[in-house]
């Protein structure tokens, strides 16, 4: 404050009356800051068994906290199984739905659900857009057509028609990935969320139903086809409909891609020619192919 009056004391004059001295006081500079006083008590302890994440315990302080995640090694990690959540790439929580946990993949479009599928970032070499709606099943690029790419399996549309074509079908696309970038494609498991109505067989001729299995179209490339493909065409079973539905269908993909006959361990097949068949050769312990000239002659 500044400029502070007040009354003094009254004195007389020479007239014999009193008058007032009125004394004008200024304030001066602060002095110098006094010590600090004494630290006050300490609160009362918060209570114990605090959550924080996936961390349980009592954190009494924020270096117990950072020491904490230094540290953790959890013996296990409980999920909330009552949690409503929305996938994020690299977030995890429970799915009661599917009874696992979900782990949502680079990109934002896929989601792992653990134990129950099996995906693969492959590149897309087909030569146009791999469309999630369409689910594509595609086979990985032989060596002689580019071979992988970055480190990455490339793939191209697989059909069943040669065992080129066919013989390395890998499985559904399972998000849109568009030509030459990477994408994941489901391997085993389910793909959902997809029509499993028929719609999307080869012209949307067929009328799929649940429980129906889905061969690889011999002659589209990268359709699925309820009609079994029949020899020289290749049955390649490549899974089942889990759920047939136009918005939220689901197929369960198990690729099998069968076998040439040659391809059996115990079938030794040489330069094969019109007429020939099978016999038993004990010495070797395989079937082999023979004239049938020969065994009549």
């Amino acid at each position: 404050m500044s400029n502070l009056f007040f009354d003094t004391e009254y004195q007389p004059n020479p007239t014999g009356e009193r008058v007032q001295f009125i004394e004008k006081l200024t304030q001066g500079p602060a002095g110098p800051r006094g010590a600090q006083g004494p630290v006050g008590p300490q609160g009362p302890a918060g209570s114990g068994g605090g959550e924080w994440g996936a961390i349980t315990g009592t954190l009494s302080s924020q270096t117990d906290l950072q020491q904490a995640l230094t540290d953790a090694t959890p013996d296990s990690i409980q999920f909330n199984t009552a949690a409503v959540e929305t996938i994020n790439v690299g977030k995890m929580f429970w799915n009661d739905a599917d009874g696992t946990i979900d782990l949502g993949l680079k990109g934002g479009n896929v989601t792992l659900q653990i134990g129950q599928e099996e995906v693969l970032r492959v590149v897309n070499k087909s030569g146009g857009d791999l469309l999630e709606a369409d689910f594509a099943a595609v086979r990985i690029r032989s060596v002689s057509e580019g071979g992988s790419q970055g480190g990455r399996l490339a793939v191209v549309k697989a059909k069943a028609d040669s065992d080129a074509n066919s013989a390395t079908t890998i499985g559904l696309v399972t998000e849109t990935i568009p030509n030459n970038q990477e994408g994941f494609v489901t391997i085993s498991g389910k793909v959902s969320k997809i029509n499993t109505t028929g719609a999307k067989s080869f012209g949307g001729l067929e009328t799929w139903v649940d429980g129906d299995v889905l061969y690889l179209d011999p002659v589209n490339a990268g359709y699925l086809t309820k009609v079994k493909p029949q020899a020289p065409e290749h049955t390649i079973i490549v899974g089942w409909i889990a759920y047939a539905h136009a918005n939220n269908g689901r197929i369960f993909v198990k690729v099998d891609n069968g076998y040439e006959i040659d391809e059996l361990h115990n079938v030794k097949i040489t330069s094969p020619t019109d007429g020939d068949v099978l016999i038993y050769d004990g010495t070797q312990n395989v079937w082999k192919n023979v004239p049938l000239s020969s065994l009549l002659s």
